[in-house]
């Protein structure tokens, strides 16, 4: 991803199940773009400690919530799996080993997550096959995480997004700041900031031209994914925290086109 130069640390993740599988091909990259150029915009549109922890809480806060909620179906599945006395074995046919590059600290719990919720299909596969959970349920259990590491990877990308107008908007400002300052030492300050700014965006807007159509128009593969859970990603999302909060109501399916 980068340019130039960059640390890094390369780590490797071993994902067994075929729905994580899928979420990280289609998810994981996008995720550590977003993390990587946030990490590159955040110095320029944020020049100081508090509003640089703004953005990082918004990026901290979304991962947290995903966290939270695998934490809190491991604690429910393996109790069930505890009072119906299954033994925590087998495995997955063909797991996939992945080497990643990690260029932010930020995409830390973002592996973190990756690995839990794939545990967590572990259990679920083990309630399937023992015969605690019918076919339905283990169908919607490998969507459900689908749909949650999609999730993340849209908000994460969201903050990016949001992040790059800030960029724009700051570019601006800093070229007519630079325009009107009459002081030299805040004229050349405010010239090497705006240029900087545009050395970012147009490095963005190199990775945005090597892109294919595909990646630009469904960069992390949700229109593939709502076709074939017939409803929307957020309806499908929404549906899934009222389940768990009790309060289950259907979700808004997708409408059909019509046909020419």
């Amino acid at each position: 991803m980068p340019k130039e130069s960059a640390f890094y640390r390369e780590e490797t993740l071993h994902i067994r199940s075929y729905p994580m599988q899928v979420a990280f091909r289609k998810s994981f990259q996008r995720s550590a773009l977003a993390l990587f150029e946030t990490d590159l915009i955040i110095p320029i549109i944020a020049p100081t400690d508090e509003k640089a922890r703004e953005v990082f809480d918004a990026v901290d806060s979304t991962t947290r919530a995903f966290t939270e909620w695998a934490s809190n179906e491991t604690a429910r599945v393996e109790a069930i799996l505890d009072v119906n006395g299954v033994k925590q074995s087998g495995e997955f046919s063909d797991p996939l080993v992945a080497p990643v590059r990690v260029y932010s600290p930020r995409l830390y719990p973002v592996i973190a997550l990756f690995k839990a919720v794939d545990n967590l299909m572990f259990l679920k596969s083990l309630l399937w096959i023992s015969g605690h959970m019918d076919e339905i349920a283990y169908k919607r259990a490998a969507y459900e995480a689908r749909v949650r590491m999609l999730r993340l990877a849209r908000k994460l990308w969201e903050i990016h997004t949001g992040a790059i107008s800030q960029l724009n908007r700051e570019r601006r400002r800093l070229i007519e700041e630079a325009n009107e300052e009459r002081e030299e030492r805040a004229r050349h300050a405010a010239d090497l900031r705006a240029k900087r700014a545009e050395m970012v965006l147009a490095r963005i807007e190199e990775r945005v031209s090597q892109e294919t159509e595909e990646d630009r128009n469904d960069p992390l593969g949700q229109e593939e994914l709502e076709v074939e859970m017939g409803t929307t990603l957020d309806a499908a999302a929404d549906e899934m925290d009222n389940i768990s909060s009790g309060d289950k109501k259907p979700a808004k399916t997708r409408k059909k086109k019509d046909s020419a």
